[in-house]
């Protein structure tokens, strides 16, 4: 986002590749000092340094660009091309994801339709979003002065970790349909855990396409047609065309590290490792990356798998920063694996900005709803969490589940209505209100809410068809 500060003249189209739509609310607070900046140094100020970081000194993030973008007006139409594997129609995945939106209202949720084949047209947080496939944008009316903003997450069918198509066909599509964009920015996914290691160089590919550097171009085409080949079961001749390239451009990284992925001896493993960091740092081992890969990319918590992060945390020599992050990321992975204390004592370590992590926070005090031994630490806990960000609303609800579950109905109703008020259009406050309602006797109320209850329902089921 900080590069469209710097660059617009006016509200802009964005094309928009990615496997997630990056459009949350932020608070009224950080679009204040984002409006007050007055230099790019100012606004990249603002930006989180890493997405592990949970401070909220900070404006936006890879999880909310979109929205400041908006909101500071660099952004008034949003194209988002979604990968072949999303859904470009009305689900009852895609509502259950957009209504717990905050911010989001039940007649944005519901008004998207349909304004061609595959081509969904609508609003979210007052921004205008259509969806669509690559080979959908020509029949689009897009501004001639676009912006192209390319997360190569896209490209990466997730949790296979295979590539669906070749990023070379997608870009040339879109150039061919829409012609040049006025601006294009790339962003790899990588260090997130989003994207795996292994397609780092994709990123690198859509870049020498752009840019018309022919002989990097054709090697990362070549490497692409290799690792579809390994994919496929093909290991011979996917092995064979990374060793040519690792002959004809040995400076170059990416193949040496899709060589080690696909090598079951060790020490060649190690050895073409060792290559690919030589020439390029960032094919280093990264536990960070690595742990909060398995999340982000819904990989299955095996206990062995857990416990080799575990393990490595202590072999590594890493600074305080990069020790920070490696121990966050695994307490996320520790308490969705269902290790609470190890969670806890991980995060308990961390100080300043990373002193307060929500996302761990949250997903123990899940784990933990019905045990009523630990009901007062979680209720700690989530009002702690219910007084912060992003997690709150979720944080209002589980609070809710405690009191109602201890039968203190007013403050569980107090709760729920916290929550719907922060995401109206989310129906489990709702029900959860209804559940009070009834239970304090306050049959008008139950019966109003009820009936609104009811009609949002059958609007959903319409859609949905």
């Amino acid at each position: 986002m900080p590069i469209w500060w710097a660059l617009h003249d006016s509200p802009r189209t964005v094309v928009y590749l990615d496997a997630h739509l990056d459009l949350q609310e932020t608070s009224a607070a950080s679009l204040a000092a984002l409006k007050h900046c007055t230099t790019l140094e100012e606004v990249r100020a603002l930006e989180v340094p890493n997405h592990l970081n949970p401070s909220t000194r900070y404006a936006f993030g890879i999880e909310n660009f979109l929205y400041a973008a908006h909101r500071l007006k660099l952004l008034d139409r949003l194209i988002w091309v979604a990968p072949a594997h999303i859904p470009r129609h009305y689900s009852s995945e895609l509502i259950g994801y957009m209504q717990q939106m905050d911010g989001v209202t039940f007649d944005e949720l519901t008004s998207f339709r349909t304004i061609g084949p595959g081509v969904l047209r609508g609003e979210l947080l007052g921004l205008d979003i259509t969806i669509c496939d690559y080979d959908n944008v020509g029949s689009l009316d897009i501004d001639q002065n676009f912006y192209l903003d390319i997360d190569i997450d896209y490209f990466v069918d997730v949790p296979s970790d295979r590539l669906w198509i070749d990023p070379a066909i997608v870009i040339n599509t879109i150039l061919t349909e829409l012609g040049d964009p006025s601006m294009v920015t790339i962003s790899r996914a990588v260090s997130s855990g989003f994207t795996p290691m292994a397609f780092r160089y994709v990123g690198d590919y859509i870049y020498s396409l752009l840019s018309g550097q022919e002989r990097e171009f054709a090697y990362y085409q070549k490497l692409t047609k290799a690792i579809r080949n390994l994919a496929d079961g093909d290991l011979e001749r996917g092995r064979h065309i990374c060793e040519q390239l690792t002959k004809d451009q040995p400076e170059l990284a990416a193949a040496y590290y899709i060589l080690a992925l696909s090598d079951g001896d060790l020490n060649a493993k190690n050895r073409l490792l060792n290559l690919a960091r030589r020439y390029d740092a960032a094919y280093g081992f990264d536990l960070a990356r690595e742990a909060i890969g398995l999340l982000h990319r819904k990989k299955p918590l095996s206990r062995d798998t857990v416990q080799r992060l575990a393990k490595s945390l202590d072999r590594l020599d890493l600074d305080k920063l990069h020790r920070q992050q490696a121990e966050v990321a695994l307490a996320q992975v520790l308490a969705a694996s269902g290790d609470l204390e190890s969670a806890l004592s991980l995060v308990a370590r961390q100080e300043g900005d990373y002193a307060n992590h929500e996302d761990v926070w949250l997903a123990i005090a899940a784990r933990q709803l019905a045990n009523s031994s630990v009901r007062e630490q979680n209720a700690v806990l989530l009002t702690s969490i219910s007084n912060g960000g992003r997690n709150a609303t979720a944080a209002m609800v589980y609070l809710g589940d405690l009191d109602f579950a201890g039968k203190n109905f007013q403050p569980a109703l107090n709760h729920y209505a916290a929550a719907h008020q922060r995401a109206s259009a989310w129906m489990l406050p709702m029900e959860r209100m209804l559940d009070c309602y009834q239970q304090l006797g306050m049959i008008d109320d139950a019966i109003d809410l009820e009936q609104r209850i009811v009609e949002r329902r059958q609007r959903i089921e319409h859609i949905l068809g």
